[in-house]
C-alpha cells in the first residue's frame, strides 16, 4: 500500500486529457476530426523545495539565463492549480513555440507535474524552463535499485510485463562519460535486469507492454530515470498508479536530504549521510583517482583535492549553481560520507547523487548514526 495517493485527486483531469485524444484506445487510433494522433501523452514530475516559486511563475512573464531565454503565457486557469501555458524559448540553436501543456502545481505536496500531448523535445525544452527555477524547483530521478523495484511490483501485480526497448548507460570507464546503448531483443525482464547489473549497467530508459491477461494488453508506456512518462495506451487509473508510485519514492528521497545545510542546526552541525556502494570502488590510489577525475563531467561543479596522494579520498565540492557546498569523505573501501556546509540545498544533493548514480556507480542511502550503530554492533560481536 502506498503511503501517499495523491494523484488521485486529480483524477478527473487526468481522465479529460485521456478523453481528448482517446489514449485509452491506443495511438493507433484516430480520434473524431479524422487527423492521426501527433503525440502521445506525456508528463515529467518535479518537486518544490520554495513554496514561494508559485509566486514566480504565476505572475512574472520571463526568465533568462546562460543558455535560454524563455517568455510564457497563462492561457486557461482550469481549476485550483491546473494551469494551461503557452511558452517561447530563444537559446543560440534557435527559437520555439510550444503551445497548450499544463502545469499542476500542489503546494500541500510539493510536487509539479508538466503534462500534455506534445513532442520529446519540447518536453526537454519544458523541463529546462522548470529547472530554470532551480532551486526552488528540483529535477528528480530513480537510481536503478528504485527502478527493478518498480518494475518487480507490476511484475507480481500483473500476468505478463514485457519489455520492448530498454536503452541502458554503462557507468564511467577510464574517467570517460558513460555511453548509453539501446536493446530491441524480447526476452525475460528480470534476466535482462540482472545481466544489465552484472556488467555495471543501469536502466536508462524502458518502455512496457503490460498484460492483465493472456489475451489483453491492458497498457503501454515509456519512463526515463529523470521520472518522464510517454503514455501510448491504457486506462488513466493505471498512469495515476504509476505517478502516485514514482512520487512516493522520490519525496521520500527528498525529504530525507532536506534541512542538512549547517545553517539549519543547531550549533551549525553538519548532518552527513552515507553511501554505501557495493563494491570496494576506493580500494587504491587508482580507484580513488577515476572517482575524482568523472566529476569533471558533472556540469556546474567546481571541487578541490584535500590531501591528494593519500591512499583516502576527501574532496572539498561545490555546486556552482546555487552555492550549496559538500564535503566527500571515504570512511572505507566501499562507504563515502557526504557532509552538508553552510549551505546545501535538497536539491543540489539530488543532482550530486544522481550523477553518481547514473556515472559512477549505485549505492545505498545510510544514515549517519546507524551506519556507526552498526559498525559497533560488529566490534561488539
Amino acid at each position: 500500500m502506498l503511503k501517499f495517493q495523491i494523484f488521485n485527486k486529480y483524477k478527473g483531469f487526468i481522465q479529460f486529457l485521456f478523453d481528448l485524444k482517446k489514449i485509452e484506445e491506443g495511438n493507433i487510433k484516430e480520434h473524431e476530426s479524422n487527423e492521426k494522433l501527433k503525440y502521445d501523452l506525456k508528463s515529467q514530475i518535479f518537486l518544490i523545495r520554495d513554496l514561494t516559486v508559485k509566486k514566480d511563475i504565476i505572475e512574472k512573464s520571463s526568465i533568462s539565463t546562460r543558455e535560454y531565454e524563455f517568455e510564457w503565457e497563462i492561457v486557461n486557469n482550469l481549476k485550483k492549480n491546473i494551469y494551461e501555458l503557452n511558452l517561447k524559448i530563444k537559446s543560440h540553436f534557435g527559437s520555439y513555440q510550444i503551445n497548450s501543456f499544463y502545469l499542476i502545481y500542489s503546494e500541500e505536496e510539493r510536487f509539479i507535474l508538466a503534462i500534455g500531448y506534445m513532442s520529446s523535445k519540447n518536453l526537454i525544452r519544458i523541463e529546462s524552463f522548470l529547472e530554470s527555477f532551480f532551486p526552488e524547483i528540483s529535477n528528480t530521478f530513480l537510481a536503478q535499485n528504485e527502478i527493478k523495484q518498480m518494475i518487480y511490483s507490476l511484475i507480481k501485480k500483473y500476468y505478463s510485463v514485457e519489455y520492448k526497448m530498454i536503452t541502458y548507460s554503462k557507468k564511467a570507464i577510464d574517467g570517460k562519460i558513460p555511453r548509453k546503448a539501446v536493446d530491441y531483443i524480447l526476452g525475460d525482464l528480470k534476466t535482462k535486469i540482472l545481466e544489465l547489473e552484472n556488467d555495471n549497467k543501469s536502466i536508462y530508459t524502458i518502455e512496457l507492454l503490460i498484460s492483465e491477461t493472456e489475451e489483453n494488453n491492458i497498457f503501454h508506456f515509456r519512463y526515463n530515470r529523470f521520472n518522464k512518462l510517454i503514455w501510448y495506451k491504457g486506462i488513466a487509473d493505471e498512469f495515476i498508479n504509476l505517478l502516485n508510485i514514482i512520487y512516493n519514492k522520490i519525496i521520500e528521497k527528498f525529504d530525507y536530504l532536506d534541512k542538512r545545510e549547517r545553517k539549519d542546526t543547531s550549533n551549525n552541525d553538519t548532518k552527513p549521510f552515507i553511501l554505501k556502494f557495493n563494491e570496494s570502488i576506493f580500494s587504491t590510489k587508482e580507484k580513488i583517482s577515476f572517482f575524482i577525475e568523472s566529476f569533471k563531467y558533472f556540469p556546474k561543479c567546481t571541487y578541490a583535492v584535500m590531501h591528494s596522494g593519500n591512499p583516502y579520498l576527501h574532496l572539498m565540492m561545490r555546486d556552482i549553481k546555487d552555492n550549496s557546498s559538500y564535503t566527500l569523505k571515504t570512511i572505507s573501501y566501499r562507504d563515502l560520507m557526504i557532509c552538508p556546509q553552510i549551505i546545501s540545498s535538497n536539491s543540489s544533493l539530488i543532482r550530486i547523487l544522481d550523477f553518481i548514480s547514473n556515472n559512477i556507480f549505485e549505492y545505498e542511502i545510510v544514515d549517519y548514526d546507524s551506519y556507526l550503530e552498526g559498525i559497533q554492533s560488529i566490534k561488539e560481536t
